[in-house]
């Protein structure tokens, strides 16, 4: 996952954080666009090369919360206790997650879905996959 200081850094480069209201934009900020990004790391990858761009566009005050943009190419990996809770909103791809004990189940464009905290599974990615998302990290 991308370090909570990295979230802090964009949105104090690059948006008015004071403004009631932050827009998520699909291709990043205009002018700006996308970042590379690591949340999928090597040892996880079961099949693939990602290629991963995102932005984060909002972050609480408590460092708690974030919502941003995050784009990747096709690849599968292996989640084990997924760190947070997260909120995402397909806008293009697909996507198929088969919790450990469960069905797979596929997301697509326009689709909904919220991952718990402490999934473990099989991400897979078959076309590049891009989302809005949420995340909700855990109070220590």
């Amino acid at each position: 996952m991308t370090t909570q200081s990295a979230v802090k850094q964009d949105v104090q480069e690059e948006n008015d954080s004071t403004s009631p209201v932050v827009r998520l934009e699909p291709s990043g900020p205009t002018g700006i666009g996308m970042r590379p990004t690591d949340y999928v790391t090597p040892e996880t990858i079961i099949e693939g090369d990602p290629k991963e761009v995102g932005f984060n566009f909002f972050a609480n005050k408590a460092g708690d919360m974030s919502a941003g943009v995050w784009e990747v190419s096709a690849y599968k990996e292996r989640m084990e206790n997924y760190p947070v809770d997260e909120f995402c909103y397909v806008l293009e791809g697909r996507l198929i997650i088969t919790p450990d004990g469960g069905p797979p189940q596929e997301f697509k464009q326009g689709d909904a879905f919220v991952l718990r905290r402490g999934t473990s599974g099989v991400w897979d990615v078959p076309e590049t996959f891009k989302k809005y998302y949420v995340i909700v990290e855990p109070k220590e």
